[in-house]
């Protein structure tokens, strides 16, 4: 699991969002609960996926190539950041690409 450099935090999740980045980095759980990740999906077929707190840590987005391209405080938060992220790569024209986009992202 690696953690994107242009890593897109929501603002319910602002106040904690260091400890929980100190922790994605070290892979391991923070008990600060209640917060979404948004990262590059682990399969071929997928962009995004949106991950709740306790499904970030286990074995299986570890062991893939996840990002963590942001973290919110809420479900509709971390739509939000989905969002964001789709129409950044809208604008530059190339949303064919948004797999590559978010790769680099």
């Amino acid at each position: 699991m690696r953690i994107s450099e242009k890593i897109v935090v929501g603002e319910k999740v602002n106040k904690h969002a260091n400890e929980i980045l100190k922790a994605l980095a070290g892979n391991r759980p923070v008990k600060k609960g209640g917060w979404y990740a948004v990262t590059t999906a682990p399969t071929a077929g997928g962009q995004m996926y949106i991950l709740p707190s306790y499904e970030v840590f286990k074995d299986y987005y570890r062991e893939h190539d996840v990002k963590v391209l942001g973290i919110a405080g809420s479900r509709k938060e971390a739509c939000r950041i989905v969002e964001k992220l789709v129409l950044a790569c809208d604008e530059t024209g190339q949303i064919g690409r948004l797999k590559e986009y978010l790769a680099d992202f």
